[in-house]
């Protein structure tokens, strides 16, 4: 097992997610739904990072591909949760209403599924299986970085999308908004502050809002309470 978990290692980052994940809003029809930031928190212990996979651009190939065994030996080694680090805005039109199209995609090869949105359920399905919670994070979305007003629509539309999927995946489905937010999406932190208010917030009834986490500008691991709620 250790053996496998080192090959793992090498191509994926070990690391803790410190995330103080959001539940402060809920559906009030459902009051179930809350949950407690503090206990989702410190449920989510010691974690694996899968990089280098499902962050490559569609048709790249940055040396890995994952595996049901990848989840198995993770959980075996006494880890508690996986983040998934996904670049979604490959996958997603240029155009609106920017949809990430769920037909089969030539780019992605892989025994298991065809598309990214099958990569994703299939992850959430492993992580699910093995015990563990997983998180969903928005990678490499260099455009939002660069100018983040005119990818405002986009990015919340990608967010719109994932959030419809994955709001009845489980509790063990986390999200974390964007990676190491920079350039000029903090160059004024009222601007990526503004888009975590609208992904944050529960705005909008028929919207779903997945427990999840914004992430701090630069390049440290820390993050900002949230949920992903309806664009405004």
């Amino acid at each position: 097992m250790w053996s496998r978990l080192r090959t793992l290692a090498a191509a994926v980052t070990l690391a803790l997610v410190p995330a103080l994940v959001g539940a402060a809003c809920h559906d009030e029809s459902d009051p179930a739904e809350g949950r407690d930031v503090f206990a989702v928190n410190a449920g989510l212990g010691r974690g694996m990072n899968l990089g280098a996979a499902l962050e490559a651009g569609a048709g790249e190939n940055w040396g890995l591909v994952l595996v049901d065994w990848n989840f198995s030996v993770i959980a075996e080694a006494g880890f508690d949760h996986v983040r998934l680090p996904v670049k979604f805005s490959d996958y997603a039109a240029a155009d609106a209403p920017y949809t990430i199209s769920t037909e089969p995609d030539p780019r992605i090869d892989h025994p298991d599924y065809n598309n990214v949105w099958e990569a994703v359920d299939w992850a959430v399905e492993r992580a699910e299986a093995n015990d563990l919670d997983i998180i969903i994070d928005v990678h490499h979305y260099e455009e939002i970085h660069e100018d983040p007003v005119g990818e405002r629509d986009r990015f919340l539309a990608i967010w719109n999308q994932i959030g419809l999927r994955y709001t009845h995946a489980g509790d063990h489905v986390l999200f974390e908004l964007l990676n190491e937010p920079s350039g000029q999406l903090t160059t004024d932190p009222a601007v990526w502050n503004s888009l975590i208010a609208e992904r944050v917030g529960c705005d909008s009834s028929d919207q779903p809002d997945p427990t999840g986490a914004g992430g701090a500008g630069g390049t440290q691991r820390h993050q900002l309470s949230g949920r992903p709620g309806a664009a405004r």
